[in-house]
């Protein structure tokens, strides 16, 4: 399995931490309907001066529940939560992504997609 980002990921000591091997339906706030590329950048690459040696700045932030992505969406600033329109959904397997429990919110994943593997077309998006 080669993650999307391996070079840079591969630097980083015991990146990615985990792997949750269950199916698990996950969801993403969204500038986009139907999601983009564009909705799918890691930060490590949005902002490389502060998250390019870490770890979970190389996946892609997601919530087991759609309640708790409204409830995430709340806590942005103004201008962000502005620009969010839609919430995705897709089902995530060891065949797509590595995908794991993190932070302190029991809610929040973060996804490591593999690479060449098409995320966009396994979304299914709703307007908020």
């Amino acid at each position: 399995m080669i993650l999307e980002n391996h070079d840079e990921i591969s630097k980083l000591e015991n990146c990615p931490l985990t792997n949750e091997e269950k199916e698990i339906t996950l969801y993403r706030f969204c500038e986009n309907d139907p999601i983009k590329n564009t909705d799918l950048i890691p930060f490590a690459i949005l902002k490389p001066e502060i998250f390019e040696k870490n770890c979970l700045g190389w996946g892609l932030s997601h919530f087991n529940s759609k309640e708790a992505t409204l409830k995430t969406i709340k806590t942005l600033t103004k201008k962000k939560r502005e620009k969010i329109i839609a919430i995705g959904n897709i089902k995530i397997d060891n065949k797509i992504a590595i995908k794991h429990q993190s932070g302190n919110d029991k809610s929040h994943y973060t996804v490591y997609p593999l690479k060449n593997v098409d995320l966009i077309s396994r979304f299914a998006t709703e307007v908020i």
